[in-house]
């Protein structure tokens, strides 16, 4: 039976800098990024969320460049104009449900089993598709792939086997690990691409951070 894991990891992250005072007097802020801030409670509800997905246990300097890494993205793409509408999230939960072999009602209600509200997950959706759409802007026209990498990786492909791929997770849902194969050639030109890809997306976000003001605290 395929197995269902669900991925919670923004929820939310950040908070205006105006909004600490009321809406959280107890939290200890562990960041700020620009005008938004980043708790400590975020960051223990960041570790949950990774248990939950099986992802192991984060160190808090881990978990503390994921929710800043995070608030960039989200920041760029609100700077960009980009949005996603209610259209979008729906589309997402339907595409995850066909995807894991359930009706979006069961997939939410595996959401709500797993202790996460409807309008979180719908939050949650919403932010990775924001930053989905920022990465198609700034990072997908910068990945080229060299031809010779390529060739080396379809040799070496064609003359072991390896553990097939999951593809891309979007929106942040797992699926079954496959039994061990031979990649296809189209896999191994994926896998090269995805390498690719994760290279210039960490030199933009590495440009995100220098150019944002991120302030730790002190004690963190």
């Amino acid at each position: 039976m395929k197995r269902l894991l669900i991925l919670i990891l923004l929820i939310p992250l950040s908070l205006p800098l105006s909004s600490l005072a009321k809406e959280q007097p107890l939290d200890s802020i562990v960041a700020t990024v620009n005008n938004s801030i980043i708790t400590q409670s975020a960051l223990d509800r960041l570790a949950n969320s990774a248990r939950l997905a099986q992802q192991g246990r984060m160190s808090h300097q881990a978990l503390l460049n994921q929710a800043i890494d995070t608030e960039l993205q989200l920041q760029a793409a609100k700077d960009a104009g980009l949005s996603a509408s209610s259209q979008d999230i729906d589309t997402a939960i339907a595409d995850i449900a066909q995807g894991n072999g359930v009706s979006a009602k069961v997939l939410l209600q595996k959401v709500v089993a797993a202790g996460m509200s409807v309008s979180t997950y719908r939050q949650q959706l919403h932010d990775q598709i924001l930053m989905q759409k920022i990465q198609q802007v700034a990072v997908m026209p910068k990945v080229v792939i060299n031809p010779a990498t390529l060739n080396a990786a379809l040799q070496r492909a064609a003359t072991q086997k390896t553990v097939a791929p999951r593809g891309a997770l979007e929106y942040q849902l797992q699926s079954m690990q496959k039994p061990a194969a031979q990649l296809t050639p189209a896999q191994v030109r994926q896998q090269v691409y995805m390498q690719q890809y994760q290279k210039v997306l960490q030199q933009w976000l590495a440009q995100l951070r220098a150019s944002a003001i991120i302030n730790l605290h002190p004690n963190h």
